[in-house]
């Protein structure tokens, strides 16, 4: 689909929103694995992050991200009028104004934008590196920044500029050297990801890190904010609290147990061990139970495929797992199936028997379903191990009526 950048629909919608969200808890991701002893770090409590020093020096964050595009197809550049670049300026000078000392704060506080956006030919930021560097006075980047107001069209940007011209001349400076704008930060999960397997030096696991980090710091966030709790965390509370989701990246004996997308076929009702199923009567045609089993045996397919893929498990691992398995639906199969295929052995039509078949093939089914597997020293659990009895009777490796190989295996 193409994105018309010049579409304001397109800047208002809740996708563009939800990302820039998503964005900010990302690089606060990001900057929770690179804290150090005596760090804290705040999601929206003095700014959109902030980190406080040992010392109570604080960096201040805001995150800004776009999903707009160039002609080029290259993210938006950051210009020198950029209502982002001056709004967060903005905010950080009313910080300075309204604080109980100026001198103090501002000289305490670093200041850091953080974008997406590129800062390609942006002349404020030049020049904010010339006046920090002093190739350029104080007085010369005022004048700039009087000529830049000049020049500029929207009232609110006008008013930005405005209140940076009018700070005081010894916060201003110091406010600048502490200002801090990053540009082109893109690709940040990659960057997380980076940052994680520098960790654990182990690069096919840094998935499954990454998985149990996320899903285990965002849970937490949700839930202190939800008891309307400021949410930061310390170093030593990152450690204790989501230290375990490293360990997956060094414990060798287990395999990375991960959340993989599901995809359902189109037929649910056409697959062979579903068919086999609603053969004995364990589900009806409709039935919601159809989608879950599906879903366990594509998520314990997903694994195995994930775990072989990615060297975590050896091809003659997966064989004997698909053999023992096959050895416990064996066992059971025949001690429910004993009184039947003794009557067949003795002249019965199988055809009489068809009630009694059934009702074996369903108490073979529940005994099955309450075993629990292990592959490689690492648990299942049970919607994975029906998972594994579900695929191995859709190939068909097994059945449930005694005549599963003569109905279903072609």
């Amino acid at each position: 689909m193409n994105i018309n950048i010049n579409s304001l629909e397109e800047k208002h919608t809740a996708d563009s929103k939800s990302i820039g969200f998503d964005y900010q808890f990302y690089y606060f991701l990001f900057l929770a694995l690179d804290l150090n002893p005596g760090e804290s770090l705040g999601f929206e409590v003095r700014d959109d992050i902030h980190i406080e020093k040992p010392n109570g020096d604080a960096v201040l964050l805001q995150l800004k991200h776009s999903v707009q595009r160039s002609s080029k197809n290259e993210i938006q550049n950051l210009t020198e009028r950029d209502a982002d670049l001056w709004k967060t300026i903005n905010n950080w000078i009313q910080f300075i104004n309204n604080s109980a000392n100026k001198w103090e704060y501002v000289n305490r506080t670093s200041f850091k934008l953080v974008t997406n956006k590129n800062d390609d030919n942006n002349e404020f930021i030049s020049k904010l590196k010339d006046v920090n560097l002093e190739v350029i006075s104080q007085n010369e980047f005022t004048e700039y920044l009087k000529g830049l107001l000049k020049n500029t069209q929207s009232d609110d940007i006008k008013l930005c500029i405005t209140n940076l011209v009018k700070l005081n001349k010894k916060i201003s400076k110091r406010f600048l050297s502490n200002l801090e704008i990053v540009t082109n930060v893109g690709g940040i999960i990659q960057i997380i990801k980076d940052r994680i397997r520098k960790r654990i030096l182990r690069i096919e696991r840094v998935d499954a890190v990454y998985d149990s980090l996320c899903s285990n710091v965002q849970t937490e966030k949700y839930l202190q904010i939800l008891d309307r709790n400021k949410f930061i965390i310390t170093f030593d509370e990152f450690a204790s609290k989501f230290g375990r989701c490293f360990d997956v990246g060094f414990n060798m004996e287990k395999l990375p147990v991960r959340e993989i997308e599901i995809v359902l076929p189109e037929n649910l009702e056409s697959q062979i061990f579903i068919q086999q199923l609603l053969d004995i009567g364990d589900i009806w045609s409709g039935s919601q139970d159809i989608v879950e089993y599906t879903t366990h045996m594509l998520k314990l397919h997903n694994h195995l495929k994930y775990w072989e893929e990615n060297n975590f498990l050896l091809r003659s691992d997966r064989i004997y797992f698909d053999e023992n398995s096959i050895s416990i639906w064996k066992n059971v199969f025949k001690e429910h199936f004993h009184e039947v295929q003794r009557k067949i052995l003795q002249g019965t039509n199988a055809d009489q028997l068809e009630e009694e078949i059934r009702i074996a093939a369903l108490r073979c089914l529940n005994d099955i379903r309450k075993n629990m597997l292990s592959i490689n020293s690492t648990d299942l659990g049970s919607d994975l191990s029906n998972g594994h009895f579900y695929k191995l009777s859709n190939e068909p490796q097994i059945g449930w009526h005694y005549q599963w190989q003569k109905k279903y295996k072609k």
